[in-house]
């Protein structure tokens, strides 16, 4: 496959950083603090791509730093990839360390709204997930405990917000995150 290529995307913009609320990250490492660089995104980007490759709304390969708009849209955006702790280890809760990008407004970002639109990321209407296309420095602001999700409905959305598509599952719809200062 083609690397999507940063030129190829017109619609990323230099936004000033005040201009929209904070962004964050989430890992589960606590020492990332730094200067991060685009690179590919960790982990399964779609649901049932470990068992099923004709996910019909695969993403680009994209080089960028994924940050959200609220820590609840930050772990349905990762959960795929952590699904597993609470569906098959049973785990009570998963902790996260908070990352949030110092932006200065020379970084090119992508928005929600372009992801959806342009049908880069059919969840991004969801999750609110931004694209960093430039390195930026990452700060740790805290630490969050989300409890297992098992018992919550789950959350139903239409691929891209377009309703002639059918409805998928985009994770857990009742996230209860506990904050650490």
């Amino acid at each position: 496959m083609n690397k999507f290529k940063v030129h190829d995307l017109v619609v990323a913009s230099r936004i000033k950083p005040w201009n929209f609320g904070d962004l964050f990250h989430i890992s589960f490492n606590g020492n990332l603090e730094g200067i991060w660089t685009p690179g590919e995104q960790a982990g399964f980007d779609t649901p049932g791509e470990q068992e099923d490759s004709t996910w019909p709304y695969p993403e680009p390969p994209m080089s960028a730093i994924c940050v959200a708009s609220t820590l609840e849209g930050c772990f349905v955006g990762v959960f795929p990839n952590v699904a597993r702790f609470f569906e098959k280890d049973k785990l009570p809760h998963m902790n996260f360390y908070v990352y949030r990008p110092k932006l200065t407004g020379k970084e090119r970002l992508v928005s929600p709204d372009v992801l959806t639109s342009q049908r880069l990321v059919w969840d991004a209407h969801v999750t609110g997930e931004w694209r960093i296309l430039d390195p930026v420095q990452m700060e740790i602001s805290g630490e969050i405990q989300v409890k297992n999700t098992n018992k919550s409905v789950t959350r139903m959305t239409h691929p891209f917000n377009d309703r002639s598509l059918p409805l998928e599952s985009v994770g857990p719809r009742d996230i209860q995150i506990r904050r650490f200062k």
